[in-house]
């Protein structure tokens, strides 16, 4: 599984927080989902600046609650609001809990989207979940719109094949019922899986200044400021054409997303 793009990117908790409301969104509508838990830990993988985690911790406050993330940047934000919490430094997608850590709730919002050969990684990260705990998940499953189309293009044409892998392909992200498959082959029970599209509604800024701040950051991260302003302006071009404005002047990002929650037998 390829993991080194993902390392090397440096994320800006500033430009990630600009759209915080529609970013967290979908994570709390997964935490409403969660059904009754068997005594253990909670994870939540991919934590970003913690604000599930806290949220998490809040519903929960007689468990052991852990933020893992790859970010520095996120992890020191999400330490500064909630010093007192488990936040660990981690590539969630080698992650594994210690021996004497159950984990009673694995948690994930927007992160595994960014690792690939999800037949093999869900069933992995589903088997560290302690007899009778809770598998919850959602992420974007958007990677074949015309925002990462377009972003891919862009990467091509400079020669950056590099970077078009780093972008990640729209096939990273499997079916729905794929995942309903994948659960069950590996032991879930009361398995369930949905989608939801959002529409973002977004001022002038438009389809770039929500996409630099997650899809972009393998390429704005890579290349050279000159050179990343340059992408970013032609970027902010074809994607205005391909969501241009409403007639009220607001520009619609469709984002679906994927949801699942799964508990392992006790």
């Amino acid at each position: 599984m390829a993991h080194a793009p993902i390392a090397a990117v440096r994320w800006d908790p500033a430009q990630y927080a600009r759209y915080a409301d529609a970013r967290l969104r979908p994570g709390f509508e997964l935490m409403d989902r969660l059904p009754a838990l068997p005594a253990g830990a909670v994870v939540d993988l991919g934590c970003g600046a913690g604000e599930h985690v806290i949220a998490l911790a809040a519903r929960m406050p007689d468990r052991r609650v852990i933020g893992v993330d790859l970010s520095p940047e996120m992890l020191a934000r999400a330490r500064a609001a909630a010093p007192d919490l488990d936040w660990r430094l981690s590539d969630i997608g080698d992650w594994a809990p210690a021996p004497d850590t159950p984990v009673a709730l694995l948690f994930s919002n927007a992160a595994l989207q960014w690792l690939e050969d999800h037949a093999t990684l869900l069933p992995r990260l589903f088997a560290h979940v302690a007899p009778g705990g809770v598998f919850a998940l959602q992420m974007p499953s958007n990677l074949g719109s015309a925002a990462h189309e377009i972003a891919r293009d862009l990467c091509r044409e400079m020669g950056r094949e590099d970077l078009v892998a780093a972008l990640r392909s729209g096939a990273t992200v499997l079916e729905a019922t794929a995942y309903y498959d994948l659960l069950r082959a590996a032991g879930g029970m009361d398995v369930d899986v949905w989608e939801t599209t959002y529409l973002h509604q977004l001022g002038a800024a438009g389809v770039t200044d929500w996409v630099k701040g997650t899809a972009l950051r393998p390429v704005l991260t890579a290349l050279a400021p000159d050179d990343a302003a340059r992408f970013l302006e032609t970027y902010d071009v074809r994607v205005r054409r391909a969501y241009p404005p409403r007639a009220d002047g607001v520009t619609l990002y469709p984002q679906r997303r994927v949801f699942m929650v799964a508990r392992r037998p006790a």
